[in-house]
C-alpha cells in the first residue's frame, strides 16, 4: 500500500479520530501527508482480530515527509497482540501532541505487542507534552529502537519504562 500527498483533517476535540491507522499490514509507505486530528496522527498496530484477520503481524512500514497535529500521540506503535517490526519514520514534524513518539507493548494494560527494529530519523516535535515515551510491560519486548536527529520542545522529559526494572 502506498499513501502519498493526502490531507486528513478531523475534529480536534473528538476521541477516536486517528489520522492514519496501519493495522496488521505489511509493506506500507506513507509520504508527503498533512494530518490534523483529535487523536493519534498515526497508529501502527497489530490488532488483526478487529478486521477479522488471523494475521497478527505488522511490518515493513515507512512514513516520511509528513506534518502532523495531534491531540494524542503523533505516532502510536501499540495495540493488539503480535509483533510490529521494521518501522522507519523520517523527516516528520509533530506539533501539539503528547507524546510525539509513543511505543508501548500493551495499550492501557491490554494486549501483548512485541516491537522490533524501529527507527526515527530527522523528527521535529514542537510544543509537545512528552517528546518520546517507551513503555514495556505484559511480558513483551521492545528492542532495536533508534532515535536520531530529534529536535523537540516539550513540557516534560522523555520516558522509558519497563515494569520489571522501573523507570530509567
Amino acid at each position: 500500500v502506498t499513501i502519498s500527498g493526502i490531507r486528513v483533517k478531523n475534529i480536534p476535540w473528538h476521541a477516536n479520530t486517528d489520522g492514519i491507522d496501519i493495522d496488521a499490514s505489511r509493506n506500507v509507505t506513507v509520504s508527503d501527508c498533512i494530518i490534523d486530528t483529535g487523536d493519534d496522527a498515526f497508529a501502527i498496530r497489530c490488532a488483526g482480530y478487529r478486521i477479522r484477520e488471523d494475521l497478527q503481524l505488522c511490518e515493513n512500514i515507512t512514513i516520511t515527509n509528513c506534518v502532523c497535529y495531534a491531540r494524542s500521540s503523533g505516532v502510536r506503535i501499540s495495540v493488539g497482540r503480535g509483533t510490529i517490526r521494521n518501522v522507519l519514520m523520517s523527516n516528520t514534524v509533530f506539533r501539539e501532541c503528547s507524546p510525539a513518539i509513543n511505543l508501548a507493548s500493551a495499550y492501557n494494560g491490554k494486549g501483548k505487542i512485541n516491537i522490533e527494529n524501529v527507527s526515527f530519523n530527522n523528527v521535529i516535535a514542537d510544543d509537545v507534552g512528552i517528546p518520546v515515551s517507551i513503555y514495556e510491560n505484559n511480558e513483551c519486548h521492545i528492542k532495536n529502537v533508534s532515535v536520531t536527529n530529534l529536535r523537540a520542545t516539550g513540557k516534560c522529559r522523555c520516558l522509558i519504562k519497563a515494569d520489571d526494572i522501573g523507570t530509567v
